[in-house]
């Protein structure tokens, strides 16, 4: 029984695609963080009055 190529690659491609998943993982954290920064003072502000 021979085995393709593809199987052969499938742990690196593992690898390689948890590698990707964890930086997206953590892109996805920073800009949380940042829209964070952003939107924490309106959010906290008060509501505006009418004239």
């Amino acid at each position: 029984m021979t085995t393709t190529p593809d199987r052969l690659d499938l742990p690196t491609r593992r690898r390689r695609n948890a590698r990707l998943i964890a930086a997206l993982a953590q892109l996805i954290g920073a800009c949380a963080e940042a829209a964070s920064t952003v939107y924490q003072p309106i959010a906290a502000a008060r509501p505006a009055r009418k004239p």
